[in-house]
């Protein structure tokens, strides 16, 4: 039988939301 491969290496979990666009939406949106 052939071995199988290694499996892949976890994938990263995604970046936090940016602050900037908060800062954003908070500075424009809000009274």
């Amino acid at each position: 039988m052939t071995p199988l491969p290694p499996p892949p290496p976890p994938t990263p979990p995604p970046p936090p939301p940016s602050m900037a666009g908060l800062g954003f939406w908070g500075m424009e949106g809000h009274d």
